[in-house]
């Protein structure tokens, strides 16, 4: 499991054994809990440590080495397993979409709108 503010904050080192740079540690962030995330295209899995406070674009960026995310598409597609919503808006918090512990969030990174 990893956790999205590590992931997205920029790594700041201090000196270690012969001058190495190693990461700070980071605590975990008070207020935060699990989900997991899926690539829907893949079926790749992942469980990740969120805030309320997050944005889905986030979790996107934040997981897409770990579970095959297209780092440069601009048609994502997020679906709150639970509940069925979905949505096109990244900004959304993971508060706002309803996400809970042990929910799941399915992320499409090749969502197109059906012609209609």
């Amino acid at each position: 499991m990893f956790n999205i503010d590590e992931m997205l904050d920029e790594v700041e080192g201090t000196s270690g054994q012969n001058g190495m740079l190693q990461p700070d540690p980071a605590p975990a962030a008070e207020g935060s809990f699990n989900i997991g995330i899926r690539n829907k295209t893949t079926g790749s899995k992942a469980n990740m440590s969120v805030l309320a406070a997050n944005q889905l674009i986030q979790i996107a960026t934040g997981c897409k080495n770990k579970i095959g995310i297209n780092p440069n598409s601009s048609n994502y597609i997020f679906e709150h397993e639970r509940t069925g919503k979905s949505t096109s808006d990244g900004t959304l918090t993971v508060g706002e979409f309803g996400l809970k512990e042990n929910d799941v969030l399915v992320i499409n990174d090749d969502g197109k709108v059906a012609a209609g």
